[in-house]
Parts: structure tokens; C-alpha cells; sequence
């Protein structure tokens, strides 16, 4: 049985112009080789959960940025707790220190300055809203590239799932990277998906207790 890390990420602010960019991406270990239905319990009761609290309207799928603040507040604390449940998350033996199911890392930058800062410095197609993309993907999965914080073998295979088209460019360029370099023992598999069909990508709330960073 193969066992996958899987990365779910996203952002959240605007990679072009602004004070406010994050990306965030969610580890857990599955042996499901369906991406789609990884996290597929915890997401449908924290969904449930927030459902329960709201008043004008229902839910349809996790958006922090859509959730008022004190709904956010109630609900983060929930995913731990819902993630022991879920039997497409395995419990024993994490890549990690502690034994919580799912790990965060969580990366914030200023974007005019991050921007500013990226310029016309790299020798690269991209423009430079898709480069800071680049240098925020490489620094939230930046735990997988040190074995002593991600063990490697505990598990035989990697998928980095990001949301949306939006990513095409810089996983690509980040996938180039990374089979150029010798610091991975297991293949990484870049999918390009839209998070209203997977529960793992809208388990990225954010969450800073369980942070690999």
C-alpha cells in the first residue's frame, strides 16, 4: 500500500499589488490515492460546524475569507479534533515530531514591497506577480526539502495540490526546480484542481497552532 503526502495549498490576498499576500499549505499522510477524498470527513463536519453557527446564510464550501471572524475563531480549533476521525488521514507514525494528523506552514508577505524587492532580478518568464507565487510555493513546502523536520520514509510518494489554474506557471517552474536538485527520495506530483472539489484544499484555514515553520 502506498502511503502519499499530500500538500494542499493555497492562498489567500493578491500576488499583484496590495499589503496582504499568504500562502498556506496543509500536510497530512493518506493511503488514498483519490486526492479528492482526503480530508472529505474532517471538511464535511467542520463544514457542518460552521453551518450550525451561521444565521443569514449556508455554506457550500470552506472559505475563510468568506467567514465572518468569530465564526473562523469557533471553527479552526475543531480540525485537529475532526482530523482523528477521518479515516483518510492516517494517525500512526506522522513524517513529523508531534502526533497531530495535520501540519501547517503558513507563509505572509507584503506584496508592493515583495514586489518591488523581486523586480526585474530574475532570468525568468514569468512576470513578477507569478514569481512571487514561485517564492511563496517554495517557502511553504520548504519543511519537505529537511528530512530531519519531514521524515522521508514514512511515506513512498508526494502530491502538491494547489488551487486552481492560477498556479499552472509556478508549479511548473517549482517542479523544474525541484527535480534539479538531490534532496527528495520520492517523486513529486504537481495537480492543479478546483478546491469547491476538494476537501483537503479547504482545510487550509490558516491554522498557525500546528505549524511545521
Amino acid at each position: 500500500m502506498t502511503d502519499h503526502l499530500y500538500l494542499f495549498v493555497d492562498e489567500s490576498g493578491n500576488c499583484s499589488r496590495g499589503s496582504y499576500y499568504t500562502v498556506a499549505a496543509c500536510w497530512c499522510l493518506s493511503d488514498q490515492s483519490n486526492l479528492h477524498k482526503v480530508g472529505q470527513s474532517t471538511v464535511g463536519q467542520l463544514l457542518t460546524t460552521v453551518n450550525q453557527k451561521l444565521e443569514n446564510f449556508q455554506a457550500s464550501e470552506l472559505k475563510g475569507s468568506r467567514l465572518p471572524t468569530d465564526i473562523l475563531n469557533h471553527v479552526v480549533p475543531c480540525i485537529e479534533q475532526f482530523a482523528y476521525d477521518d479515516n483518510t488521514i492516517k494517525q500512526a507514525r506522522p513524517p513529523w515530531e508531534t502526533a497531530c494528523p495535520l501540519r501547517y506552514s503558513i507563509k505572509q508577505l507584503h506584496t508592493d514591497l515583495a514586489l518591488e524587492i523581486i523586480g526585474n532580478s530574475f532570468d525568468s518568464q514569468l512576470d513578477c506577480a507569478q514569481k512571487l507565487q514561485s517564492l511563496s510555493l517554495i517557502s511553504a513546502i520548504n519543511p519537505l526539502l529537511h528530512n530531519q523536520i519531514v521524515a522521508h520514509d514514512t511515506f513512498t510518494e508526494v502530491t502538491i495540490v494547489l488551487d486552481s489554474d492560477t498556479w499552472k506557471n509556478p508549479s511548473e517552474e517549482v517542479d523544474e526546480l525541484l527535480s534539479g536538485i538531490d534532496l527528495l527520495d520520492h517523486p513529486v506530483n504537481f495537480e492543479l484542481r478546483d478546491s469547491t472539489k476538494v476537501p483537503g484544499l479547504q482545510s487550509v484555514l490558516h491554522e498557525q497552532r500546528n505549524r511545521l515553520d
